[in-house]
């Protein structure tokens, strides 16, 4: 989700997506989300979540394909689970719940989850190794929504975005260091991150914000229906997550310093 926007080429209506996941560590001292990584650990794609093949992805709408990862990874019993050559089966869309019975191996090694929503006041934030992107430069997005995982003892997260250059999964160190670098001030980004069970319990879209002015759709929409709380008597509330000054909708307001000192040792 995300219409690229005007910088310094023409207009060019493209949409993005991007998955990370985070693996959280055991907490050592005064530490963030994530606690102290392990020294030599940046070697840890066998560790993935899911594969990018098992991901679900509509382009355009990115905010519902983090919905369904994060209700994905919600929903798995086993965080040391390694997958077959067949992977997973897929969860039904929309469903919240699960008849799963946590492991032990769970129970030690808890998973966080997140959804990450990256935007401005200005709704222009600048991202580099996309794939829309021209050789070197950045694209240029009015949000961005993102998903992170923690798990693990030790390890450094790892960045999974389908959109982007780098490899899948990315250290997240490597992944923020070159997706978000120095530029303008109006194209800085600021992050809303959202505790996964928040986000599946309050997310809602009736993809209105993907309307033209004539009532066509800007991107062919999801085959599958509108993720809609309507028990809780929600909406639309995607722009509410965009606008970090929303308060309405849940989620700490951080830059990027703060989201770096939020999931990394300091």
């Amino acid at each position: 989700g995300g219409q690229q926007c005007a910088a310094t080429t023409n207009l060019r209506a493209g949409f993005s997506l991007a998955v990370i996941c985070l693996f959280v560590l055991t907490v050592t001292g005064s530490c963030g989300i994530l606690g102290a990584w392990r020294a030599g650990s940046m070697a840890t794609c066998s560790r993935s979540v899911v594969r990018k093949e098992e991901c679900v992805y509509t382009s355009c709408y990115c905010e519902e394909n983090v919905y369904l990862l994060c209700q994905k990874v919600s929903q798995k019993a086993d965080t040391s689970e390694k997958y077959d050559e067949h992977g997973p089966e897929m969860l039904q869309v929309g469903s919240h719940t699960s008849s799963e019975t946590p492991s032990s191996a769970s129970a030690e090694r808890p998973r966080r989850c997140w959804a990450i929503w990256i935007s401005n006041k200005n709704k222009q934030v600048a991202v580099w190794c996309q794939q829309k992107a021209n050789k070197d430069e950045p694209v240029f997005w009015d949000y961005h929504v993102v998903c992170a995982v923690a798990e693990g003892e030790g390890e450094e997260p790892l960045v999974y975005d389908l959109d982007s250059t780098l490899a899948f999964p990315c250290p997240l160190s490597t992944y923020f260091n070159q997706a978000f670098r120095p530029c303008a001030p109006r194209f800085a980004p600021s992050f809303r991150v959202v505790d996964a069970s928040d986000f599946l319990s309050s997310f809602s879209s009736d993809r209105s914000h993907m309307l033209s002015a004539s009532g066509s759709f800007l991107a062919p929409p999801p085959s599958y229906e509108c993720i809609l709380q309507r028990a809780r008597g929600r909406t639309s509330n995607v722009m509410q997550f965009v606008d970090m000054r929303d308060s309405s909708v849940p989620g700490q307001i951080v830059g990027l310093d703060g989201l770096l000192g939020l999931f990394t040792p300091h």
